[in-house]
């Protein structure tokens, strides 16, 4: 069904300020890789800030991917030009973005992200919708003014299973 593979997650020991984590699990992700139908098609890697490369934080209880401003700009930049044929960002807490694809709605982009050699694609970050009888993806990507780190959430989460082991 599958091949088994391990990558190295990191326990990291929080601030002694912070009220609420005592410590975070982190992974080290070289880049993300963004690719339609086998790969073949379009395919773009864009490497991380060398900031960002230790810092990807995996919380299981974010309901999405959360990505470092840079990295975000990145994504959106390339969904702008490759798989969207308009794209609008929103910001309330968090800043998303949602877009009218450019091809079969169904078609949603991959995002791989490389961890340790290993890839690891993330599925069910996109949620397609409607705006009147035109289909839009709304993307569980998210950013913040100020965010630094990368934080894989639920999508990630629920991609794989996962196994603590202490």
């Amino acid at each position: 069904v599958g091949d088994i593979a391990w990558v190295d997650v990191s326990e990291v020991q929080a601030s002694p300020n912070s009220p609420l984590v005592r410590e975070f699990y982190t992974l080290a992700v070289d880049d993300i890789k963004l690719q339609r139908g086998n790969g073949d098609v379009f395919s773009v890697s864009l490497a991380l800030p060398s900031n960002t490369v230790q810092s990807t934080i995996v919380d299981s209880g974010a309901p999405y991917l959360l990505l470092a401003r840079q990295t975000w700009n990145l994504v959106v930049a390339t969904f702008q030009q490759e798989f969207c044929s308009s794209l609008r960002t929103r910001e309330s807490d968090a800043i998303y973005f949602e877009c009218t694809p450019n091809g079969d709605p169904m078609d949603v982009p991959q995002i791989t992200l490389h961890v340790d050699g290993q890839r690891v694609p993330i599925f069910q970050y996109i949620q397609l919708s409607t705006r009147g009888s035109t289909p839009i993806w709304i993307a569980h990507v998210f950013t913040t003014r100020t965010s630094v780190q990368n934080v894989l959430g639920a999508p990630f989460m629920l991609s794989y299973y996962t196994v603590f082991d202490q």
